[in-house]
């Protein structure tokens, strides 16, 4: 009788010592975690290869100095790193969905037919008890289903993206309060009882209409678990004022390239995303190495520069010169072209090395619209979304 009652006080106590979820960005493992990810959906223009309309590349904050890199999955399947993520929620048990804080918004929810008018913004908040939690921001329509990882069909003609940022959940109900001044639409959500005392959470779930004048919020304390600076900023609908021109560059106190869907004053005739046909390290070609015996052109003609690199006598700045390397001769060029581009983004036009997904095409008709932007400190993805700019035509923003 002892030993069986001994078992149940044990076993009474389990469910306090079960694992939290941790929410975070995610590799194509499930195992891979990851401060950020930058995902590009490509546009479809063929029925195979990477403009099948589920191809995408993709950058992860694992690399210094990044290069888009093609995902050999569709982003219809799974084992790949949206679905991965997101598997995160959709994959845990019942009582840890119920215990967890779920918040999705789209000013184009799944079964809808049409955008909502005025509103801008789409993106997705989870977060349990664990240190980590996920924020994602994205321009997919119709996205993400609440049941299951579901790719809709309606995102598949244009390109799309979708950023992922890993946040410590202390900062959630901030982010909350940030998120009240883009006046999202929230077609689901889950608030456990531990998350029902965060003021600013209640504020954007019931009383976000309430919102008085300056009608505008910048959000600068906030970073990724890694310590990637983020800026967030937020407006209301108005009519009154341009976001880009009045509200986001004043922020950084820097004028603006913009990149995004229509044709007008102020855009890119096209968008260059260079990937690598070959990845090749300086550190693989040790002095020891004759470069005479080298089979390929290409290596034949690297093969001295990288030995001189590798040498310890070298001056040269290391990753600078490997990026210099990659871009001139590994990069192949995968265009976007306006018609085909459902996302936006904008970058500081004067290397501070600002890089901002946002919500806004620029029409006048996001005078009347509401929404907001992410960016971006950090300097390799600056780098990587200029050199989509360089060889095209770009207007400021202001």
């Amino acid at each position: 009788m002892k030993l069986s009652l001994l078992v149940v006080s044990l076993a009474s106590l389990l469910p306090f010592t079960q694992t939290v979820v941790q929410y975070s960005c995610r590799g194509q493992r499930p195992d891979d975690r990851l401060d950020w990810f930058i995902l590009y959906k490509l546009p479809k223009r063929s029925e195979e290869g990477l403009y099948n309309g589920k191809g995408y590349v993709f950058v992860d904050s694992t690399k210094v100095n990044p290069f888009w890199t093609p995902s050999r999955i569709n982003i219809d399947q799974k084992d790949q790193m949206l679905h991965t993520t997101l598997n995160i929620y959709y994959g845990a048990s019942e009582e840890d969905k119920q215990s967890s804080l779920v918040l999705f918004y789209s000013d184009m929810p799944p079964y809808f037919r049409i955008k909502i008018e005025k509103q801008n913004g789409k993106g997705i908040i989870l977060a349990q008890g664990g240190r980590s939690s996920l924020w994602i921001v994205h321009s997919i329509p119709l996205f993400p289903d609440r049941l299951q990882y579901k790719w809709p069909s309606m995102a598949e003609n244009d390109a799309q993206m979708a950023v992922c940022l890993s946040i410590a959940t202390q900062n959630v109900d901030q982010l909350a309060g940030q998120l009240v001044f883009q006046d999202p639409v929230i077609f689901f959500h889950n608030v456990p009882e531990a998350w029902r005392t965060e003021k600013k959470l209640g504020v954007l779930l019931r009383e976000r209409r309430r919102a008085k004048a300056p009608f505008f919020k910048k959000l600068s304390s906030v970073s990724t678990l890694g310590g990637t600076k983020l800026l967030v900023i937020s407006r209301m609908a108005t009519g009154e004022s341009d976001f880009y021109a009045d509200e986001l560059a004043p922020q950084r106190a820097v004028p603006l390239r913009c990149a995004e869907r229509h044709q007008v004053e102020n855009l890119l005739d096209q968008i260059d995303l260079h990937v690598p046909k070959e990845m090749v390290h300086w550190n693989d070609y040790a002095s020891s190495i004759d470069c005479s015996k080298e089979k390929s052109p290409l290596t034949v003609q690297l093969c001295p520069i990288f030995q001189i690199i590798a040498s310890e006598k070298s001056t040269c700045p290391r990753p600078d010169f490997r990026w210099q390397l990659m871009r001139f001769i590994f990069a192949e060029r995968l265009k976007i072209y306006n018609e085909n581009e459902g996302a936006s983004w904008a970058l500081s036009n004067n290397d501070k090395g600002y890089w901002c997904f946002t919500d806004f095409h620029r029409k006048t008709s996001q005078l009347e619209e509401s929404g907001g932007a992410v960016c971006m400190l950090n300097k390799s993805v600056y780098n990587l979304f200029k050199l989509a700019t360089l060889k095209t035509e770009v207007k400021r923003c202001r």
